[in-house]
């Protein structure tokens, strides 16, 4: 009997916290070509990193911010934001051509290019701001052990046809999908 009691005086369990974000992630194929690159990659420079897995492979349009606990109403909101940047822009292709070390340490593959079309769903997904916000479009392909230098590769392309709300379990390499909107889709 007292185990019993002892059971209902334990804290409650610690809510997981978690990073709501709109992102856009390549098409199955190119994510796999791009975990494999990034194996490569790390292997002729003898540098060990965790690499990110395929599935999770994205580039971020926006954060919505740190949750333990996200509430109907903000979710119905931020929901509201994506729909409508997405069924303000059609599809179109992205295209990436360096690999450098990201401000925050990440191998990150990113463009000289100006990828006009994800530069305006950035803006449309941080809710069409006057005044544009600095964003610098890139995927985080893995966590190195030592840094790299900027280096060109050949070119990686994608058609982004959806934008995508996901929740990110914070250490755990996990996405939780809350929505997924078609470019150009309809109401």
């Amino acid at each position: 009997m007292d185990e019993q009691l002892l059971l209902f005086d334990m804290p409650p369990a610690r809510k997981t916290r978690a990073d709501v974000f709109a992102v856009v992630r390549p098409d199955a194929l190119t994510a796999q070509h791009l975990y494999r690159f990034t194996d490569l990659h790390c292997r002729r420079h003898g540098v060990r990193a965790k690499k990110r897995p395929p599935e999770i492979l994205h580039i971020t349009l926006r954060s919505f911010g740190n949750f333990e606990d996200l509430k109907p109403q903000d979710l119905k909101k931020i929901r509201r934001i994506c729909k409508t940047a997405a069924l303000l822009v059609t599809p179109f292709d992205v295209s990436f051509d360096a690999v450098l070390p990201f401000s925050n340490g990440p191998l990150a593959l990113v463009s000289e290019e100006a990828n006009a079309d994800l530069h305006h769903l950035h803006w449309l997904a941080m809710g069409a701001p006057e005044r544009r916000p600095k964003f610098t479009p890139h995927a985080s392909l893995a966590y190195p052990s030592a840094g790299f230098e900027e280096e060109p590769v050949p070119p990686v392309e994608w058609r982004v046809d959806e934008l995508i709300l996901v929740r990110s379990l914070v250490g755990q390499t996990e996405h939780v999908e809350l929505g997924r909107w078609m470019l150009g889709g309809s109401l």
